[in-house]
């Protein structure tokens, strides 16, 4: 981190610059959700909802999209439904990236406390993802940045020895870079930039995760965080029991190598934001949680016509669909944070049936 103290020490000036794809839409307000018109128990909603989606993975390809199961009064045979969280080896990976990425993120926000400066999450667009990467396999996003902003961008690894990032302008010159773990960016114009994201030549693959940080941003503690995958994961943990259990595969994996397969964002009662790009070739399970703050996250996956063509809009605190692909894409994922008693980190995560 000492390009970083060294720059925030000046406060000012480009940082120096050593030496696919998703775009990242900003936030846009949203028509509040309806209140719920039933007071079915969502616990029992969300359970019969896995066996739903379990029997459409079973199926052909998704022909359409499919209407919003009603609410059961009773699962239908829900299977594995004690699994622990800890039984899905994916999802411990992740965490442990998360915890180096809040770890990262807790030294920055140190630095610039000690020079009168707050540095925090951004919460403009997404505020971290995350990616099963392989080394030559870079992946990237692109999105907004504004002039004269001090950006941040902080990595965890659940095993790697480096991880390498690059931001670049569209035309693909380099403009920042860094494999100590933390990279800082500040833009001469507002405009589009690319961030490019792999793990050190000679490393071990891993998941990797990114955070982005901004001055003046906030501060999200690691506990929220830890909240916000926590629905997502034993929801992921459930439904990959469930996948073997039924013989559709073997368990649920993290999307491809070339894409972002976890995304956090803070979002307000109200809010939505979509982000693009997603190849999906297979069948796949999306998955939306929140924080303790949250209680209703709805997911809707669009075609590249922004066609829905899966949609969870059930009055519960962790979305989830099914989608068989009957085209690789491009596909885009609406994100909505329908009910909430404030300002909440949702998090949504995106599998593949192995």
């Amino acid at each position: 981190l000492g390009g970083i103290i060294a720059f925030i020490g000046a406060c000012g000036g480009a940082p120096p610059a050593e030496t696919p794809t998703i775009d990242n839409s900003k936030k846009e307000p949203t028509a509040e959700a309806p209140a719920p018109s039933s007071s079915v128990d969502p616990k029992v909603v969300a359970d019969a909802n896995v066996d739903g989606l379990l029997a459409q993975l079973e199926g052909g390809p998704t022909s359409g999209p499919p209407s919003t199961p009603p609410p059961a009064p009773i699962p239908r045979g829900t299977p594995a439904v004690d699994v622990a969280p800890s039984s899905w080896r994916p999802g411990t990976f992740m965490n442990k990236a998360l915890d180096e990425m809040s770890t990262a993120t807790l030294a920055v926000q140190r630095l610039g406390e000690s020079k009168g400066l707050t540095v925090g999450f951004d919460d403009t667009a997404a505020t971290f993802m995350g990616a099963y990467m392989y080394p030559g396999k870079p992946v990237r996003f692109t999105r907004t940045f504004d002039a004269g902003v001090m950006y941040v961008f902080v990595s965890g690894s659940s095993r790697a020895s480096g991880v390498q990032i690059t931001v670049t302008d569209l035309s693909g010159q380099q403009l920042a870079g860094g494999s100590k773990g933390a990279v800082v960016f500040t833009p001469a114009t507002s405009g589009s930039y690319a961030v490019h994201t792999q793990v050190a030549p000679g490393s071990d693959s891993s998941f990797v995760t990114l955070g982005v940080m901004r001055s003046g941003g906030l501060d999200i503690p690691v506990k929220r965080i830890q909240e916000s995958v926590y629905g997502g994961v034993k929801k992921a943990a459930q439904l990959s029991a469930g996948v073997a259990k039924r013989g559709i595969g073997n368990s649920l994996v993290f999307h491809d190598e070339t894409n972002w397969a976890l995304y956090g964002t803070v979002l307000d009662k109200g809010e939505e934001i979509t982000f693009g790009g997603l190849n999906l070739r297979k069948k796949h399970v999306l998955l939306g949680s929140g924080d303790s703050a949250s209680t209703d996250i709805n997911l809707q996956l669009v075609d590249s016509s922004r066609n829905p063509v899966s949609t969870d809009k059930d009055p519960d605190p962790v979305a989830v669909l099914g989608f068989n692909s009957t085209a690789p894409g491009p596909y885009s994922l609406r994100v909505q944070c329908a009910g909430a008693t404030g300002k909440t980190l949702v998090t949504a995560i995106v599998l593949t049936v192995d």
